[in-house]
């Protein structure tokens, strides 16, 4: 696989991740019975506003990184992505959820 692959193969899983993860907020921001468990509760408007806050902007700032191919912004951006995935599945874990 030559670096270039390598390279766009980055930049989609990157993109990809972050978009789903907007697409999240957007869909709790409009919606927040859709992404929480009950009826749509002022505490799960809150969830939703703190989802968006750093999921929208995180979004936005990899896709001008991929437009401008900035890859040393992005490698951190991604891991930074990545690292809060991992924080989320965790508290997801200890919550039983």
């Amino acid at each position: 696989m030559s670096q270039d692959a390598i390279l766009i193969a980055f930049y989609v899983i990157t993109m990809v991740n972050v978009l789903i993860g907007a697409g999240f907020a957007v869909a709790g921001l409009t919606k927040p019975e859709a992404v929480t468990p009950g009826p749509s509760t002022e505490a799960s408007r809150v969830f939703a506003s703190y989802s968006a806050a750093r999921a929208l902007p995180l979004a936005f700032v990899v896709l001008v990184a991929i437009v401008l191919h900035a890859t040393f912004a992005l490698f951190w951006l991604g891991f930074l992505d990545g690292l809060i995935q991992f924080v989320d599945a965790w508290v997801g874990y200890r919550q039983h959820d």
